[in-house]
């Protein structure tokens, strides 16, 4: 999977870095009719990655001084995922994930001046046997998609279960809303020539209930580094981030130090519409002998971002897993309210 990823953030760095330096803003004068044009609100929505932090795409740019942008990202993702360690022991370590959940992302962005800007961000969860089932095994099957275990398995049901060490550690869930954890974030953006820098660190307090599978029970950090060039018609944009992980409140679930990276190409298909093209990398974060908890994974993200007005954008987006600890399936819409 890094292979098809890494090199072409890469490129992007390369291309991006030798340049001069100067305070760069979302809302400068010169730059206003390009500010809306981000990265797609797409990130991995597995479910075990939603116990930890996980840094939302960003652009390198921050708001001005008292500017506020308000966010709402409404994504709709399902899953059927089974993995077990010895698949003929029905005591082994093994991970059952069949559901569908949305998740609500309320996030507001503060400018701080100076290239400042501090964020806070809270996830809410819908989970239930969903309905996307039939429609997804047909799309597979239709396009030639491994579709074994779905045909193998009554649809719409809801399961989320962790056994380890004899020991089930998450599950049996029941459907119903559930609250996330909160993430506070600073970032600090630059002007190098044309292109935009950034630096940001995230704190993920740990609200979500481990009982709950919303949080892991203790808090975890992370930091970033961010480039992107926006001018013209096309659009470049790389994040590298690297998250220390605390220790789940139940320690049979044991976390790891993990990086991942985004690299995102964007296409002015004309004023104000554009269309996003993105992969992302994730490493593992958690220790376990279960074959899908132990590998790294991605995943493609298509979709087309629109300006409402000067204050206002919309997203739609359909994100794809490319490796198999990932959604099968996650749809988008993302809205952006600027205060002025």
């Amino acid at each position: 999977m890094n292979r098809r990823i890494l090199p072409l953030g890469v490129l992007l760095a390369a291309a991006l870095i030798f340049v001069p330096l100067r305070p760069a803003l979302a809302q400068n004068e010169n730059e206003a009719d390009s500010s809306w044009r981000k990265p797609l609100s797409s990130s991995n929505q597995f479910p075990i990655y939603l116990l930890f932090l996980r840094l939302e795409p960003e652009r390198a740019v921050s708001l001005t001084a008292g500017q506020a942008l308000f966010n709402l990202d409404l994504g709709l993702s399902n899953i059927l995922k089974t993995s077990t360690v010895l698949p003929s022991d029905p005591n082994a370590d093994r991970l059952v994930l069949d559901y569908e959940w949305w998740r609500f992302l309320l996030q507001l962005d503060v400018g701080l001046g100076r290239g400042l800007q501090m964020s806070m961000s809270l996830p809410l969860y819908y989970r239930s046997g969903g309905f996307l089932d039939p429609t997804i095994s047909r799309f597979h099957e239709a396009f030639g998609i491994p579709n074994s275990v779905r045909s193998m398995t009554p649809n719409n049901l809801f399961r989320y279960e962790l056994w380890q060490d004899g020991r089930r550690l998450i599950g049996p869930l029941d459907p119903g809303t559930a609250t996330g954890d909160l993430v506070v974030s600073l970032k600090k953006a630059w002007k190098l020539g044309g292109t935009e820098f950034g630096f940001r660190a995230a704190f993920k307090a740990p609200t979500g209930l481990w009982a709950k599978a919303a949080g892991s029970g203790s808090p975890d950090l992370g930091f970033g580094l961010l480039l992107s060039r926006y001018g013209g018609r096309l659009g470049l944009c790389l994040n590298v981030d690297y998250c220390f992980l605390g220790q789940p409140l139940d320690r049979g679930l044991k976390s790891r130090d993990y990086f991942s990276c985004l690299a995102a190409l964007d296409l002015l298909l004309g004023r104000g519409v554009d269309l996003v093209v993105q992969a992302d990398y994730f490493d593992r974060v958690v220790e376990s002998f279960i074959p899908i908890l132990n590998r790294r994974t991605g995943q493609i993200a298509v979709g087309l971002r629109g300006r409402l007005s000067r204050r206002c954008v919309i997203e739609f987006r359909l994100t794809e897993d490319l490796a198999a600890t990932s959604p099968d399936f996650t749809l988008g819409l993302h809205l952006e309210f600027l205060s002025r």
